[in-house]
């Protein structure tokens, strides 16, 4: 064993005890030698102890044992091509079998699983986990260097570590290579960590993949694109090329019949060229499939048809549609919230209806559309992620949008504190003395341990999903309701007090601090919040309940329900997950008056929360006869408006004070009706009335049509041209961004701030600046690890002017891992040959010893041991101020030895006074029996008494004189000057004075 520090130069400090070693040598000369360089001795080693720690000391010592991880790609490419036999499986557990068979008894074993993620199906012990099951986390792709590192980090300190590798090598995302010399170079032990591996080759025997398609990202209006489709086959074979144009088949075949063109495939890659004529519209996605000729039990020449589909799209400038989210009516083509719509198709106006759940799930489908209008809308049925979308629809693409009231609309619908409301030209936020207090809700979450499983493989649990759902719906809420948070599980505890909704920020971080842990007891718990909600003030009064489990007194809930419900409370309930008693739940919320909820997916748990809330927004409706009054802000909107019926009303919201909002129509109660305002590059609209029901009296008005439409038109997104260009390119988990930034006579614009938004399949935006590489052009690149439509959005500026934006996209091919059909065996050569491993053949097991240590050094384990030397330092501190604070030297010196002696020889002197005295007075008593004694004079008690008082004081001399090392001086001489005397002690004298009054007084008689 030995010493090592993590910083060596901090041990200069040591220095500092040689200037504190002279300086106590001087300052402690008064103590006896060995008190001082005891006090000297103690300092320094304090002085050590501290500078120690400071520089980190560790205790390194050499483990023999060998902690071995098998990381396994079980990736599509793996299962379907690789040279395993019928159960790859089997074949890596009967590989991994033989390799344990050298296995010590101190040796650690686990097993890491990956595809597009990796998971760890047992962490390194030294149990027998070879039955473990070998199951893939079921993300598309293959990661083998994420796979490296996670399996890296399971590796014990304490112990050497291996890795090894099985796989084919074919990686989708990340650098295993780049991972590998990171293992090579950053172990815990300095001397890198070795990673076998064991390559899995490919048999692949008919096969088609269609490797790309290929569209141009920018067209003109009405022109024929050219779409270059690339397949590759393993054999002569022959099928269908199929293309569909938005899901629609596109006629391809020329006037043969059918929509499909036969192709004869050769062995190698083929490439089909086809001419395509856009239609009208902006945004144009294409879908190439082949279709393999079929035979009796499958395909002739294709066995995976996974990897026959490839899609890319093409972007036309020119205008684009209206979409008209229909709340009202769900989209119903003859419902009442169709009646807006078919007014505006016959101003000519394209317009596409859908209803709320049928809004685009990307931006590339929203390209699509110049304006926006959300009818009835409420914020439940938009995710997040979709309101974000079309905040930068409008922001950056300058698209516009136009909210229409209901019921379900502006702030009864919930959208106050949404990311849509931030753009609205009204706000959602009313005055205290309009809704105080409305609502007072009390959040009953589930908290057990059963809520900390994980959402649908991803790495959010679903506690967090509550958790986040939850504070959702209380930002959503006025501050004026009443809201508080009660979490259950074997018991409850008060997350957060009913009280007002002052500070929601702070309340939802309370609700996401909820973490889950224990058992399932819901009835104290709702009680708990009835007796909270029991003394509110408010006009509504709801229990929300969550539980993914089944209460260990579920019995009890329904009476409890109507029990809470009597008090006048709502009690809704959530169920989530398939393992949730939904009976019990669902019989509770009935019975309390309230609805019920069961959700399979908790990523649905925002929308529900929200919905739920929802019910308390109802006082946000003023419903009454309105009439329609124009300000004088000159809208362009609101010519004509004089004239307007009345309406049968609103939504309330709130005048904003911003200088560039238009408040072009106000109703009699004071209300805002219609405003807008320019966001970014967009307009935005908002009227708190609907377009239907308190609109009745406006739908035979001719002024109706002229509004709508003029509305429309007015704000729909006017195409703007630019001479710049901007280009997207996918490959190897990677998009590279280009822009070409040209003004308008065709010259390189230099100094530009050009921030681009990359939106993403399945995950949250990126946001990249490009830097300037040349004369007018920038370059950036932005991760592309999912398949699917990236849509890239550059928002130049030059200086505090904002230039055109530009939108271009790419398509990322699905199932690209079975793009390639053979093996990447010099990637995993060189994963062993950078970090010193073994290549293991597959086929020969018994050669595969896991736990060889012949190519292994010992791995030198440190463990840190500052908690040692603390414990070390406090019991120093100690000894150094005892011995500076305590006079311990003079139990060991020669005058204590004298002082003790001197003591005892007075003690002894002091006694035989004593005796002497009471012999005396007993002979004074027998020969005077009639009681006559002889008593001392004051002269002679006098002088007992100084005698005694130059005793005391000598003693205490001598005492200080031994404090400060120094010898005892000799007694002073008597007090009463008897020089010409013989020295004698007081006592003797005072005796012989008693014995000659005594011989007198018997001369008397």
């Amino acid at each position: 064993m030995s010493l090592s520090f993590e910083d060596p130069s901090r041990l200069y400090l040591l220095l500092l005890a040689l200037p504190l070693a002279v300086v106590g040598a001087r300052w402690f000369r008064a103590m006896i030698p060995l008190r001082r360089v005891s006090a000297v001795g103690a300092r320094i080693v304090l002085i050590a102890l501290i500078v120690g720690m400071l520089a980190g000391a560790r205790r390194v010592r050499e483990t023999e044992s060998l902690a071995t991880i098998a990381v396994i790609d079980l990736s599509e490419s793996v299962l379907r091509f690789g040279d395993l036999g019928p159960d790859p499986v089997a074949a890596i557990r009967a590989f991994l079998s033989h390799g344990v068979q050298g296995r010590g008894p101190d040796d650690l074993f686990g097993l890491v699983v990956f595809d597009g993620r990796a998971i760890a199906t047992a962490m390194p012990s030294r149990a027998d986990v070879l039955e473990r099951s070998l199951e893939a986390p079921g993300v598309e792709g293959s990661d083998i260097a994420a796979a490296l590192r996670f399996a890296a980090a399971l590796l014990p300190p304490d112990a050497t570590g291996r890795l090894v590798l099985f796989s084919d090598g074919n990686e989708t995302t990340g650098s295993a290579a780049a991972a590998a010399a990171e293992l090579a170079g950053t172990s815990a032990s300095g001397r890198g960590l070795s990673v076998d591996v064991v390559p899995i080759s490919h048999m692949v025997g008919d096969e088609v993949i269609v490797e790309s398609l290929d569209a141009p990202p920018r067209a003109a209006p009405g022109s024929t694109v050219a779409l270059r489709v690339v397949l590759r086959s393993t054999s002569a074979t022959r099928g269908t090329l199929q293309l569909t144009r938005e899901g629609e088949p596109v006629d391809i075949n020329g006037p043969e019949p059918g929509f499909g063109r036969v192709v004869d495939l050769e062995p190698g890659r083929n490439i089909a060229l086809i001419n395509v004529p856009l239609e009208r519209g902006r945004v144009h996605r294409f879908e190439a499939v082949f279709v393999p000729d079929r035979r009796a039990g499958g395909f002739v020449g294709d066995v995976s048809l996974a990897n026959n589909t490839a899609s890319a799209f093409t972007l036309a400038p020119g205008r684009g549609s209206v979409l008209f989210v229909d709340g009202v009516s769900n989209g119903a083509p003859t419902g009442p919230g169709a009646i807006l719509p078919n007014v505006l198709r016959e101003a000519d106006v394209d317009v596409r209806v859908v209803p709320p759940d049928g809004f685009p799930d990307d931006m590339l489908d929203l390209q699509a559309y110049d304006l926006v209008m959300l009818a009835n809308v409420p914020v439940e049925a938009m995710r997040p992620e979709q309101q974000v979308m079309l905040v930068s629809h409008v922001r950056d693409l300058g698209a516009g949008l136009v909210m229409i009231g209901g019921p379900d609309s502006f702030g009864a619908g919930g959208w106050h504190g949404s990311e849509l409301e931030r753009i609205l030209p009204v706000r959602l936020d009313l005055p205290d003395q309009i809704i105080v207090p409305e609502a007072a809700l009390m959040f009953v979450l589930d908290s057990s341990g059963s809520m900390g499983a994980s959402v649908l493989g991803s790495m959010r649990t679903q506690q967090q999903v509550a958790n986040e759902s939850a504070a959702l719906a209380i930002q959503s809420l006025d501050k004026a309701d009443l809201v508080g948070v009660i979490a259950f599980n074997d018991g409850y505890r008060t997350v957060l007090p009913l009280g007002p909704n002052s500070n929601p920020e702070q309340a939802a971080a309370r609700v996401r601090s909820i973490a889950p842990g224990g058992g399932t007891t819901l009835g104290p718990a709702l009680r708990a919040a009835a007796e909270e909600l029991a003394g509110g003030d408010a006009k509504t009064k709801q229990i929300i309940v969550l539980s993914d489990g089944r209460s260990s007194d579920s019995d009890q809930l329904e009476s409890l329900g109507a029990e809470v419900g009597s008090m006048g409370i709502r009690v809704t309930a959530i169920a989530v997950g398939d393992a949730a008693d939904t009976k019990s739940l669902e019989r509770m919320a009935l019975a309390g008056g309230g609805a019920f909820y069961s959700v399979i997916n908790p990523s649905m748990l925002p929308r529900i929360f929200l919905k739920a809330v929802r019910v308390v927004r109802s006082p946000l409706i003023r419903e009454g006869l309105l009439r329609v009054r124009v300000s004088d802000s000159g809208s362009p909107l609101v010519p004509g408006m004089e004239e307007a019926p009345a309406l049968g009303g609103l939504v309330m919201s709130r005048f904003r004070e911003e200088p560039n909002v238009v408040n072009a129509l106000v109703a009699s109660s004071g209300d805002p009706l219609l405003s807008h305002w320019n966001v970014g590059l967009g307009q935005v609209v908002a009227f708190t009335s609907d377009a239907h029901e308190w609109a009745s009296r406006w739908i035979d008005w001719p002024g109706y049509r002229t509004f709508w439409t003029r509305v429309a038109r007015s704000v729909t997104r006017v195409p703007r041209e630019s001479s710049s260009e901007l280009r997207a390119l996918a490959g190897e988990g990677i998009l590279s961004l280009e822009l070409d930034a040209l003004d308008s006579a065709g010259h390189p614009v230099d100094l530009l701030d050009v921030p681009v938004t990359v939106y993403r399949p399945g995950r949250e935006a990126v946001t990249v600046r490009l830097e300037q590489v040349g004369p007018g052009r920038y370059a950036g690149s932005v991760p592309a690890e999912d398949p699917g439509a990236h849509i890239v959005i550059a928002r130049p500026r030059q200086g505090a002017t904002r230039l055109t934006p530009l939108l271009t996209g790419v398509t990322v091919p699905q199932g690209s891992e079975l793009s390639t059909i053979e093996a990447n065996r010099a990637l995993m050569l060189q994963i062993a040959q950078l970090t010193g491993g073994r290549v293991l053949d597959m086929s020969q097991p018994r050669e595969g010893v896991l736990f060889d240590r012949q190519q292994l050094e010992p791995r030198r384990a440190s463990t840190p041991i500052w908690p040692t030397l603390l414990a070390w330092t406090l019991l120093v501190y100690l000894l150094d101020v005892g011995t500076r604070r305590v006079a311990w030297d003079r139990f060991v010196s020669r005058s204590f030895g004298a002082d003790i002696r001197r003591e005892i020889r007075e003690s002894v002197r002091a006694r035989s006074v004593t005796s002497t005295g009471a012999l005396l007075e007993r002979a004074r008593t027998r020969e005077h029996p009639e009681g006559r004694g002889t008593a001392l004079g004051q002269a002679d008690a006098r002088h007992l008494a100084e005698e005694a008082r130059q005793r005391r004081r000598e003693a205490y001399e001598a005492g200080k004189r031994a404090l400060r090392g120094q010898t005892v001086a000799p007694p002073a001489p008597p007090l009463d000057g008897g020089g010409q005397e013989e020295e004698k002690s007081g006592l003797l004298a005072a005796k012989r004075r008693a014995q000659q009054r005594i011989s007198e007084d018997a001369d008397e008689r």
